[in-house]
């Protein structure tokens, strides 16, 4: 599961849908594409990454697999 927000640092409200939906989803990764600069992963396990950072990955096939 991919999300995208326009903001530079998503919060735990923020996630909030993106939590409700592994909840119940269970997909094998969740990650959230922003604006912000740092790469960093949630206690529960969402990716939040740069979009420049994301697209790397993407192209490097390390998101879809």
């Amino acid at each position: 599961m991919i999300e995208v927000k326009g903001g530079a640092n998503p919060g735990s409200r923020e996630l909030r849908g993106l939590r409700a939906f592994v909840d119940e989803h269970g997909p094998r990764r969740a990650i959230v594409v922003c604006n912000g600069s740092a790469v960093r992963r949630t206690a529960d396990g969402i990716w939040i990454l740069r979009w420049e950072r994301f697209l790397e990955r993407l192209w490097g096939d390390e998101v879809v697999s």
